[in-house]
């Protein structure tokens, strides 16, 4: 199942990048805390592709979950000059039902967007209170 969602965050997109790059498995794991008990959580290296900042991320909710594994991408883009567009482009199995019931395939869908909004809300938050770490304006977000 694709699972795509975004969040705005009141910072720019220079410092959120910044942020990410300093302490981003750090951040996206007390988001992870927040939102859903996780098993792991894999944060890759950062990477720049176009305008943005990718960062990718592998992660296992505790069992027992309404889905496993996710793997995807954390993705940043400026809004505007003061706030940054963070999304969550990913991937993640719903196991079968035994029985095959789609209605509870359907809920284990919705559990897993909400558990995906919940992570982003807390990444956003998380991203807003940090102390922003220096960086230079002039190296833009694309570049390294």
């Amino acid at each position: 199942m694709l699972i795509e969602d975004f969040v705005p965050i009141s910072r720019s997109v220079w410092v959120t990048n910044a942020l990410l790059r300093a302490h981003g498995p750090e951040i996206a794991r007390a988001a992870a805390r927040a939102a859903v008990p996780t098993e792991s959580l894999t944060v890759g290296p950062p990477r720049t592709r176009d305008d943005s900042l990718v960062v990718p991320i592998t992660w296992s909710p505790q069992r027992p979950s309404a889905f496993e594994d996710l793997q995807g991408d954390l993705q940043t883009s400026p809004l505007d000059e003061l706030s940054t567009h963070l999304a969550l482009i990913a991937s993640c199995h719903i196991p079968a039902d035994a029985l095959g019931h789609r209605a509870l395939s359907r809920d284990a869908e919705r559990a897993a967007h909400r558990f995906v909004r919940a992570f982003l809300t807390h990444l956003a938050t998380e991203l807003e209170h940090r102390t922003p770490v220096p960086v230079d304006p002039r190296s833009g977000p694309s570049r390294e």
